[in-house]
């Protein structure tokens, strides 16, 4: 893209002067829904870990590390699921982060942790719209790594 290209993504229009403005305008829209969910919240959140890993590949650390950002807050940790990326990327085509969706849509979660947002898209518009699902829902997503490191 030219750096006077605007792309439409979802509720967000980003401004490609700066690679970084997408992840930026992602992250605080994130940081903001967890706010307001978790401000209004009596207890500690009950959070559910959701990690995305490749065929073959060993989802354990990944794990440990989503459960590590819920621990360092004094969260509880309701189920912690492991996905395989052979579902491809949409997050909606995922059962088990489907799963997870419905338990916060029960109020049997407040949220997601998972290390970061590759667990779920790698592009914008599919991140956004999981992003406005779980705002719809009454549920937040936490990550371990920002957006902004990726």
């Amino acid at each position: 893209m030219s750096t006077a290209t605007t792309v439409q993504r979802g509720r967000l229009t980003l401004q490609c002067l700066d690679p970084a403005s997408g992840a930026t305008l992602l992250r605080d829209q994130r940081e903001a829904q967890l706010t307001a969910v978790t401000e209004v919240l009596p207890d500690p959140p009950c959070v559910d870990i959701y990690v995305m890993a490749a065929p073959g590949k060993e989802s354990g650390a990944r794990a440990e590390q989503a459960v590590q950002a819920a621990d360092a807050r004094g969260w509880h940790i309701g189920l912690t699921i492991c996905e395989t990326a052979a579902e491809g990327t949409n997050p909606v085509r995922r059962p088990q982060l489907s799963r997870l969706l419905d338990r916060i849509a029960r109020g049997e979660s407040d949220g997601i942790t998972a290390v970061s947002r590759t667990d779920f898209s790698p592009f914008d518009d599919e991140y956004e719209a999981l992003l406005n699902h779980l705002r719809d829902l009454g549920g937040f997503l936490v990550l371990a790594s920002p957006e902004t490191d990726l």
